[in-house]
């Protein structure tokens, strides 16, 4: 039993230690029994400046997670064909020592609080925190908000630690 009271304490401890170093400010965390994250996002709250960088401990690196929401403001979607050209042309240059892409599904209240419900992609980055990385992260979500009229991008930047076991 002791062993269990440590590991979730082991676990409850690393995510508040990764919380800290969110980029963004108002985020709510519900830890499910299932031990997966839900994310509540306040929009209003949470403004980020494309300039802010998270100073992550030494042997760690920065972990930048991408929110893409696929609905166009007329009611269309992004294409699959459509985001694999962003991926390829936007993304995987700035990016060629590797990311991982997950569809993901969401809602959020936009600008006019209509509930929007849609699917996304969610790209994965593991990078150092050079200003050439965070400058590349900064020109991918402008591209994507120019080229599919989105209001954002939501970007999530956190301190890990990584091994390849």
């Amino acid at each position: 039993m002791q062993s269990r009271k440590k590991s979730l304490w082991h676990l409850k401890s690393n995510i508040l230690c990764s919380m800290t170093c969110l980029q963004w400010i108002a985020l709510g965390v519900t830890i499910g029994v299932s031990g997966s994250v839900i994310l509540i996002v306040d929009r209003g709250l949470a403004e980020s400046s494309p300039s802010q960088s998270v100073a992550c401990p030494a042997g760690q690196m920065t972990k930048t997670e991408l929110f893409f929401g696929l609905s166009k403001p007329k009611g269309d979607r992004v294409s699959l064909i459509d985001w694999h050209q962003f991926l390829q042309t936007t993304v995987t240059p700035r990016f060629r020592e590797g990311l991982t892409v997950v569809d993901g599904f969401g809602q959020y209240l936009d600008r006019s609080g209509k509930l929007i419900i849609e699917p996304s992609k969610v790209v994965l980055l593991l990078h150092d925190n050079s200003a050439e990385k965070q400058q590349a992260i900064v020109e991918i979500t402008q591209t994507y908000k120019r080229n599919f009229q989105q209001e954002s991008v939501l970007r999530l930047t956190s301190c890990v630690y990584l091994s390849f076991d």
